[in-house]
């Protein structure tokens, strides 16, 4: 797959991932405020670790959301940056793919009895960086 790098299409792609994993409030801020201002890219080798539960809606949610900050306290051991995630999954970007692969194996131990799918992947993708609520974000696109 070649790398996104149009500067239209990366902004398609932001905008779309921001409206569906985050705040309409976010968003909002960032294509109809001055957040637009502080969006900028860039290209880098990544490695991903995704995860994600076969979770029916309010099944198991006591289950994922301890899961979910064992993700954070994990991804932060292993020098990654956990992406914002909705539902049941979470994605987690490093610079160190064989940090990211011990996050992986960690993220299946810490599951419990959570069925999890864990993958992880490395390649060419772009970082959307932009300020929003207060914060500085960043999301891998692509």
């Amino acid at each position: 797959m070649e790398p996104v790098t149009d500067h239209a299409l990366l902004l398609e792609a932001l905008s779309d991932k921001v409206l569906h994993q985050l705040p309409a409030s976010v968003w909002k801020e960032i294509f109809l405020g001055d957040g637009r201002n502080s969006i900028h890219f860039e290209h880098r080798q990544l490695t991903l670790v995704h995860a994600d539960a076969a979770l029916t809606p309010d099944a198991a949610r006591p289950q994922w959301t301890a899961l979910r900050q064992d993700l954070q306290r994990l991804a932060a051991r292993y020098h990654g940056r956990l992406d914002p995630y909705v539902h049941a999954s979470a994605l987690a970007t490093f610079e160190d793919a064989v940090a990211a692969v011990r996050m992986g194996i960690a993220v299946q131990r810490a599951a419990g009895g959570l069925r999890l799918r864990v993958g992880v992947v490395s390649g060419h993708c772009a970082l959307a960086f932009f300020r929003a609520q207060g914060r500085l974000w960043c999301t891998p696109l692509g």
